[in-house]
């Protein structure tokens, strides 16, 4: 049906009122539909949209599935298993968000959130990097034969617009210390200047740690400012 479908009025109509990612899923429904689950063959694109339905509800994945031909579960973990994204600073990841410049400029300003998450500590081999996963890891070569059991997360929301995106996460044994969660969060903040985000806040808990963190980079502003002889009329932290 979908070979004989460019050969009727059905095509034409469509083409014109439909958009072009609805107009691609009902093609793609009807060249599927004969096949079994077993014998489909899914494009990267067919990947993509039902990965993002299946972070959008899980629940909703599997019902659609029952209605249409869509990815399974394991061919859309499959896909994630192959995106490389390691602890610590990922290069690709900013690369990929430096696509903002074609954003609305109001779309551009977002916050920067951050928090640690209890972990079972564990160890799970990566074949696919020949590695054990599950040790303290800041990435990079700053790995340490410790069992990890907390997890740092860095996160962006958009403030105009709704999106958000993880961008860096970290393996430690108990929290982060305050050292390094300093120079982390400086980092971060310099990396995601360089796409194009604008950073009008930093969201976080009041942990000991926390507070300390955002307590030095309180103080490391204000010694800038006295260093150049300007007043500090910043309402928060400047980096760089």
């Amino acid at each position: 049906m979908a070979k004989q479908l460019p050969k009727t009025k059905l095509y034409n109509s469509m083409l014109q009122d439909v958009n072009s990612d609805t107009f691609n899923f009902i093609i793609f429904q009807l060249k599927l539909q004969k096949y079994k689950p077993k014998g489909r063959r899914f494009t990267m694109q067919d990947k993509v949209f039902a990965l993002s339905l299946y972070r959008q509800s899980p629940k909703g994945h599997r019902l659609l599935s029952k209605i249409f031909c869509l990815p399974s579960r394991k061919t859309i973990m499959t896909l994630l298993n192959k995106l490389p994204f390691m602890c610590g600073i990922n290069t690709h990841v900013f690369d990929h968000l430096k696509k903002v410049a074609q954003m609305k400029p109001l779309d551009h300003y977002c916050a920067l959130l951050f928090d640690e998450v209890a972990l079972e500590p564990g160890l799970q081999y990566n074949r696919k990097l020949d590695m054990f996963e599950g040790f303290e890891d800041y990435g990079g070569s700053e790995r340490k034969p410790s069992f990890a059991d907390h997890a740092l997360v860095f996160m962006l929301k958009g403030i105009c617009r709704k999106w958000k995106q993880p961008i860096v996460f970290t393996f430690c044994k108990g929290t982060t210390s305050t050292l390094r969660l300093t120079s982390l969060l400086k980092d971060v903040i310099r990396q995601v200047k360089l796409t194009g985000l604008k950073i009008m806040c930093t969201i976080c808990d009041q942990g000991t740690t926390n507070q300390a963190t955002i307590n030095s980079h309180l103080r490391e502003t204000e010694q800038n400012c006295i260093r150049q002889g300007i007043d500090n009329r910043h309402f928060g932290f400047v980096i760089d």
